[in-house]
Order: structure tokens, then sequence, then C-alpha cells
């Protein structure tokens, strides 16, 4: 379990990965597809390595907000973590999450919810390609380019397989004393406002 508890507040998950290259569904609306028969339809697109390993790409992850739930619109009051210290390890996108606020903590170690979902956006291109993966050919319509990292949502069941908090929702976490360590920091950012 990759869990650390800050003594001034915060409970860090580190190495979680967040998102894998190679071939992902996405809706025709995702793409930015005019028709409306097209926007419902779902189209494999690829997500390169080399896209994914882009320093650029890779410091826009840096104090990334951690949400729950995808929005359209991330205001201040949605913010319940961070991101950072984001890598590439040759199929994953893996940071390390700071979560920040009671709402999230319960989310996480009641609900068991551990699932991840990087927000992404980017410049769908029209390419008819293949591309292997463990042995497996894969055939895609799209491949995105110029990606931005947007916000990282917690999710029941997100879409990339294997993209999760790097946790053991079973295991046995004190949750009074994170709790605890929460309203402290929320005190001292008052004091401080």
């Amino acid at each position: 379990m990759a869990l650390q508890i800050r003594p001034g507040g915060g409970v860090v998950f580190t190495d979680c990965r967040l998102f894998r290259a190679g071939v992902i569904e996405c809706s025709g609306f995702e793409l930015g597809l005019s028709a409306v028969a097209d926007k419902r339809k779902w189209f494999n697109t690829y997500y390169s390595a080399a896209a994914l390993s882009d320093e650029p790409f890779l410091k826009a992850f840096e104090g990334l907000p951690v949400i729950l739930g995808h929005l359209n619109e991330v205001e201040a009051r949605h913010i319940e973590g961070k991101s950072s210290a984001a890598r590439f390890d040759g199929e994953w996108v893996v940071a390390d999450l700071t979560m920040t606020t009671n709402a999230i903590a319960k989310e996480i170690f009641v609900h068991h919810v551990v699932d991840l979902s990087v927000s992404i956006n980017g410049d769908p291109v029209a390419w008819n390609g293949t591309t292997t993966a463990a042995g497996i050919e894969q055939h895609f319509e799209y491949s995105w380019v110029n990606l931005v990292p947007v916000h990282i949502a917690l999710l029941n069941v997100g879409r990339v397989e294997g993209a999760a908090l790097n946790f053991d929702p079973d295991a046995k976490v004190d949750l009074d004393s994170i709790e605890k360590r929460f309203q402290r920091v929320r005190k001292v950012a008052m004091r401080c406002a």
C-alpha cells in the first residue's frame, strides 16, 4: 500500500496509475464530431507513448486538481486534492495524489471508490492505423495530439482499466485520525485567510 498521512494534513497516494498509452474508446462527441449520429458512436482512438511521455504534457500534471466525478467547469470549491511528480513508465502516466478533504477521504476509505479518470484536451486526428500491445493488434480510427490534462476525477468505475489509486480499498485505515488532520489544516487555512 502506497499511502502516506502527512502530519500537517492530507493523505498522499504514491505511484497512482492515471492513464495508459494505447487504444481507448472515445465517443464522437468527445472527438468533436458534428453529425448528430456520429456524436453517439464510439471510436477506437490512439494515445501514443510519445505523446504521453512528452515533457510539457507531464509537467502540466503538477498541481492538477483532483475532483469527485467529472465536471465541465472546475471551480476552487470542487478541488479535493492535487497531483504531483508525474512521470511516464513506458506504459502508464503515473503520479502522486494528495487528497485534502474529508469528502474525498470518505469516498475512498468508506465507500471504496478508487478508480481514476484523467480529463484530457487535445486534437483528434483522423488516422486509420494499428498498434500492437501485449501481442494483441488493435485497430484505431483516430490518434490524439497536443494533449493537455485538465483534471483528475475519482470515480466508481473509470474507463481505463487499471487507472486507480495505488491503494487496497479493503485496508484498515483510521478515518477519525485522517478527519482530525484535515480539520487542523482547515483551521490553519482559515486563520491565514
